[in-house]
């Protein structure tokens, strides 16, 4: 799945992506930011994380792609529960200030808000 809006398109976690990510699960700033346990992790760890993911219809992940080909991040909505038309929302960034673009993040949250309200019909 990908979704787009300005100069962010959201799109499937892949393996090249394993450094970013494990550099903002072992981040203390980030973690500080963000809920649950975080236990520092491996590449291989990380690595083996990503090839067993697959977004459902419970659980969206997708890294944030802007259009001058940095990756910035990865966005969520989680706990989706279709009956009760709820999620959580989500978003982890790390990138040097060079690689950002102006309304990066607030397109990315457009796009992930959008499909969650007009496509899965949440409130």
């Amino acid at each position: 799945m990908i979704l787009q809006s300005g100069c962010a398109t959201l799109r499937a976690i892949e393996e090249k992506d394993a450094d970013l990510l494990l550099s903002m699960i072992n981040d203390p700033y980030i973690d500080r930011m963000t809920t649950g346990l975080h236990l520092p992790l491996t590449l291989e760890q990380e690595i083996t994380w990503i090839k067993g993911y697959k977004n459902d219809m419970h659980n969206i992940r997708l890294m944030i792609e802007l259009s001058n080909q940095k990756t910035i991040g990865l966005i969520s909505l989680t706990d989706i529960n279709l009956v009760h038309r709820t999620g959580e929302y989500g978003i982890k960034t790390s990138a040097p200030i060079q690689d950002r673009i102006t309304n990066d993040v607030f397109d990315a949250s457009i796009a992930l808000i959008n499909f969650a309200f007009f496509e899965l019909g949440l409130n």
